[in-house]
């Protein structure tokens, strides 16, 4: 038997790692979440690592796309799920 959706997403849906190179300014961050519909939750890791939150319909592996052909970004990927067996 094949597995449901849920059960093989192993990230969070609606939420996004993005990494933006060193030396960014605040004000093209937020530009980029504007232009993405993304909103800061937490920084993770100051001052470049954000989780941020998918505010309109836009599936993850979409924004992650759009995000990687930023200059900016250093890199962008689900926040994938920590599972301990």
């Amino acid at each position: 038997m094949e597995p449901s959706r849920a059960q093989r997403q192993t990230y969070e849906p609606r939420q996004v790692l993005v990494s933006f190179k060193d030396g960014v300014e605040k004000q093209v961050v937020e530009s980029i979440q504007r232009a993405l519909s993304l909103k800061t939750i937490r920084v993770v890791r100051r001052p470049n690592l954000f989780l941020m939150k998918i505010m309109d319909e836009s599936s993850v592996e979409a924004v992650i796309e759009r995000l990687r052909g930023f200059p900016d970004v250093a890199y962008a990927e689900p926040n994938y799920r920590l599972t301990v067996r």
